[in-house]
């Protein structure tokens, strides 16, 4: 064995010869190598061997089918799947092998279509809308005998007018498809314009329409507005589809051109504009105490563009329509509104107080049933002054008065009702109280007060934020829950055929004084709330 192994051995070193490495005096054997890129069923190959000399190629392309000597070939394989790629070279130096899987992946159908367009008489322009796979060749078949086209978007003119089938045949690396549809060619005709229009103040809006006869769309639009409506000179031009225009007062001759591929119409009319009105500015005001003051723009106008609010302490701006603003100071300040719209601008100025609101409260003497009542509120300005006096907390049948300290005859000796309502530029309050009149002269105050049997029903958190709680004592019947305002709005209404717990929601109230009012079949009560979010 070791004889038979040392003549092997020898022998090699006699006859040598291993790939890749130099036969002879400095001749390298070949290194082949190939790279690849593919498209549908289509695959380009190309050599990145390493040789000497004179080169042969061998190419196998895995499939039984396809072979090639060319170093740079392009093979189309007639299904997908992956395919055994081998490369041979042979150069001066030696010979070399290199194979690699090519996969190739399913391949789908192109898919041919298109649309067209007129572009003027018997001229047709078509579009390609395709969906293919790699390189892709064009066939188009204009259905007349004559023309054809191998672009992807052609225009083409038919001889005379008729119904024709246009066909568009395409193929790429998956395969080939045809897309035929007729298409009639007939009369071309200019389009016949008209508008109408909007009027907004000084704005008028513009809005064009076609007659019905003209089937081809617009590609163009002129308007051309003249003021000098004798001359028709120095026009004002624009060539969008729908503009808008803000123009003085005065009649004007508007033009409207039109154009599209088989030509173009004109249509001309008068329009008025009546002219423009500015705005008017106004507000009005309200606040409770010191805080803040609530503003509300009363203006005359169309449509407002911008409000722009100046609360004169040198600090405070708002361009909110009603602002909500609080001054930091008591003090008179001028607020001014600005609004302005597409006709103008106004500006309306207004002092205003802001101080402390008054505190309502009488004091009274009686002589047997006369009764005289005193005023005895803080105000800081000149007052206005309500009485009411009734012989029911329901203040129904009453007696009223505007005098400051009034004298009133009672009809009968009993118990009566009384409210003050005192109103001064810095806001409003009221007292109310029952007294007793008798025809010895004697004036007393009951117990309980206007604002409600307290034993009866509690009424929670006062002042309320957002929640305000009514727990009656015991279950009653019928009820009817109000409140209102301070000049006697009403602002919320709650009922209910047995009741012995509310729970009312007062968020969206504004901040202020309210009288809630509570009638059931067993009780009337009337107390007042103050809401302060």
């Amino acid at each position: 064995m070791k004889n038979v192994i040392l003549f092997i051995m020898g022998f090699i070193s006699i006859q040598a010869y291993s790939p890749n490495k130099v036969l002879g005096q400095g001749c390298q054997t070949p290194t082949a190598g190939f790279q690849y890129e593919t498209s549908g069923f289509t695959a380009t190959f190309w050599d990145s061997s390493a040789v000497t000399g004179q080169t042969t190629y061998s190419w196998d392309f895995g499939d039984l089918n396809g072979t090639s000597t060319n170093p740079y070939p392009t093979y189309t394989f007639s299904s997908s799947g992956s395919f055994w790629v081998c490369l041979t070279i042979v150069d001066s130096c030696g010979t070399d092998v290199y194979c690699d899987s090519v996969t190739i992946a399913p391949c789908t159908s192109p898919t041919a279509n298109f649309t067209y367009s007129v572009a003027g008489q018997n001229a047709v322009d078509f579009y390609a809308n395709v969906s293919t796979t790699g390189m892709t060749t064009y066939s188009w078949d204009f259905g007349d005998g004559m023309g054809t086209s191998a672009v992807q978007y052609p225009s083409y003119t038919y001889n005379a007018l008729g119904t024709y089938t246009v066909c568009l045949t395409i193929t790429d690396d998956c395969g080939t498809d045809v897309y035929c549809e007729n298409i009639t060619i007939t009369q071309c005709t200019p389009p016949v314009p008209g508008f109408n229009y909007t009027l907004n103040q000084n704005l008028v809006s513009f809005y064009p329409f076609q007659d019905s006869s003209s089937t081809i769309l617009a590609s163009t639009y002129t308007w051309e507005i003249y003021a000098d409506t004798s001359n028709l000179t120095n026009p004002i031009v624009n060539n969008s589809q729908s503009p808008t225009y803000s123009l003085n007062s005065g009649t004007y001759w508007v033009c409207l051109t039109i154009t599209n591929a088989c030509g173009s119409g004109t249509y001309c009319d008068f329009v008025i504009m009546p002219g423009c009105t500015p705005p008017v500015s106004g507000f009005t005001y309200h606040s409770w105490a010191t805080g803040p003051v609530y503003f509300n723009e009363i203006v005359s106008s169309t449509g407002v563009t911008s409000y722009n609010w100046d609360f004169g302490d040198g600090i405070g701006t708002s361009t909110s329509q009603d602002p909500t603003y609080l001054f930091s100071t008591l003090g008179t300040y001028q607020v001014c509104l600005t609004v302005s719209d597409v006709c103008g601008t106004d500006v309306y100025c207004e002092d205003i107080e802001i101080c402390p609101k008054p505190t309502a409260y009488f004091d009274y003497t009686t002589n047997q049933l006369t009764v005289t009542f005193s005023d005895s509120s803080n105000t800081s300005t000149t007052a206005t002054y309500f009485w009411e006096i009734s012989t029911d907390s329901n203040m129904t049948n009453s007696i009223t008065s505007t005098l400051q300290n009034p004298t009133i005859l009672m009809d009968s000796a009993g118990t009566y009702y009384v409210c003050l309502i005192v109103t001064d530029s810095c806001g409003s309050d009221w007292y109310c109280d029952s007294i007793v009149v008798n025809k010895m002269g004697t004036v007393g105050f009951e117990d309980r007060s206007m604002n409600g049997d307290e034993k009866l029903a509690s009424i929670y958190p006062n002042p309320a934020k957002s929640k305000l709680a009514i727990r009656f004592n015991e279950l009653q019947e019928n009820a009817e829950i109000q409140i209102v305002d301070v000049i006697g709005k009403l602002v919320m209404k709650y009922d209910d055929e047995q009741i012995n717990v509310a729970d009312l929601d007062v968020s969206k109230l504004k901040n202020g004084v309210y009288f809630i009012h509570i009638k059931s079949s067993d009780m009337t009560m009337t107390k007042k709330i103050i809401i302060n979010h």
